[in-house]
Order: C-alpha cells, then sequence, then structure tokens
C-alpha cells in the first residue's frame, strides 16, 4: 500500500511528496492527479521523494504514464515542473522516464539529492509560471 507525507512550500512554490510502501500504478495514478491539479492550479512545481517507495511500475507504465493518465483528464498536467528523487537501485527506471518525457516536452528531472532537485524545479518556475497565466 502506497502511503504519503505532502508538504508545500509557498516562498519556492513547491509541493515536496514522500512517498513510502508499494510504488503501483492503481494507487498512484489518484495521487499524481490530485498533487498535479493541485500544481497546475496554483503555478507550483512538484518534487515526489520515491526514496523510501518500493517501485512496482514497468517501464511501459513509466513511458506512457502522462499519456494514458494525465492527458485524458487535463492536457496541461502534464506542464507541471516535476522531479523524480530516487534511491540508486531506481535511477535507471526514472532516468528512462526522464529521458522518455523530455522527448515529449514534458518538464521532468530525475535527481538522488533534494537540493539538486529544488535547483531545478527553481530554475523551471518562472518559466512555467508564464505559460500557465
Amino acid at each position: 500500500m502506497v502511503q504519503y507525507e505532502e508538504s508545500i512550500d509557498e516562498k519556492r512554490r513547491i509541493i515536496t511528496v514522500r512517498v513510502s510502501g508499494r510504488l503501483a500504478k492503481d494507487t498512484w495514478v489518484p495521487n499524481t492527479i490530485k498533487f498535479r491539479t493541485w500544481a497546475k492550479e496554483n503555478g507550483y512545481g512538484i518534487l515526489y521523494d520515491f526514496r523510501n517507495a518500493e517501485n512496482c511500475l514497468s517501464i511501459l507504465d513509466g513511458h506512457t504514464w502522462v499519456e494514458d493518465n494525465l492527458d485524458p483528464v487535463d492536457p496541461w498536467l502534464r506542464y507541471v515542473p516535476t522531479v523524480h528523487l530516487a534511491k540508486e537501485e531506481d535511477s535507471e527506471f526514472f532516468h528512462f522516464v526522464e529521458t522518455s518525457w523530455t522527448n515529449a516536452g514534458i518538464p521532468v528531472h530525475m535527481a538522488t539529492e533534494e537540493r539538486e532537485g529544488l535547483e531545478w524545479i527553481a530554475g523551471k518556475l518562472s518559466h512555467y509560471s508564464k505559460l500557465n497565466h
């Protein structure tokens, strides 16, 4: 079962979601839609910290995540700047997701250190907020 703890940094305009437990498509889709919708409506970026989660997503899930799960709800959800913070054993999966999504024009970054992820989001937010308004 997936569990998460969210925190909102109003000064930096970043939602941090710390995820633990089993990260699976059936349990994570509703959460990612909820967080991305809120972030889009408020001009925030998202840092998902998956370092304490058990990644049960397939490469295909990662590749088709946006078009299968986000685009049908709201095509603009794909433009929320997002960082996937991953442990070393999951880095290959999340690097693949980063490459796949980046090739589709989706602002995403994979990091192993939180500071790196926060800096990346900060660099994207000014451009994103211009698109959103």
